[in-house]
């Protein structure tokens, strides 16, 4: 995390941006399951999906998926959601909580997104910008 700028507010890196976000979704998926186990929580990695985002989307980012079509490996939005429907549907496939899943596998996470101390820093973080702790 870039913790110094989180916001991106000194320097804006569209594709920096993104996938810090992906790590906070990640970091603040397994907090939630630390901090309330009776509540199943979840992060997928649905893949690199087929649609209108990289339309926008910085030059890096334009590339990476131009890329990606041409290795093939894009999904649908239908195979993208396959996951996050099994997990919705049946709680026991996303237990124990605080998982990473892609294709309706359990995975273990980057470093960074292992890092329980990240993960203590981006809730105290979330609850000073909402005002709410919990």
């Amino acid at each position: 995390m870039f913790w110094a700028d989180l916001h991106f507010k000194r320097e804006y890196n569209g594709a920096m941006a993104y996938l810090q976000s992906k790590l906070g979704n990640i970091l603040f998926t397994r907090e939630l399951a630390r901090r309330h186990p009776e509540i199943v929580s979840s992060a997928i990695h649905p893949g690199t999906v087929q649609s209108k985002f990289p339309d926008s989307a910085d030059d890096q980012t334009k590339a990476y998926f131009a890329e990606a079509i041409e290795r093939g490996e894009l999904v649908s939005p239908k195979q993208a959601a396959d996951t996050l429907l099994w997990l919705a549907c049946d709680a026991h496939n996303a237990l124990p909580s605080g998982g990473y899943f892609h294709e309706r596998q359990r995975i273990e996470p980057s470093a960074a997104a292992s890092n329980a101390a990240s993960g203590t820093r981006l809730w105290q973080i979330c609850e000073e910008l909402v005002g709410v702790s919990y």
